[in-house]
């Protein structure tokens, strides 16, 4: 599974599909380009999340 994977990420398949489903929601008036979205993979975590702790924070003792 994870070849087949590999193999569609590396020829273009991901690219072609996705491609081709923005034309077909566009020209069906369905992508609303007023609206954006983030998740969480494309906002850094700071220090403190990560449970490094702050800079200058108490310590544990």
């Amino acid at each position: 599974m994870y070849q087949r994977f590999r193999d569609w990420r590396d020829d273009g398949t991901f690219d072609r599909i996705l491609e081709r489903l923005h034309i077909r929601l566009n020209r069906e008036g369905l992508i609303d380009l007023d609206t954006w979205m983030i998740d969480s993979t494309a906002v850094r975590a700071t220090r403190a999340s990560s449970g490094a702790g702050k800079k200058g924070g108490l310590k544990n003792r």
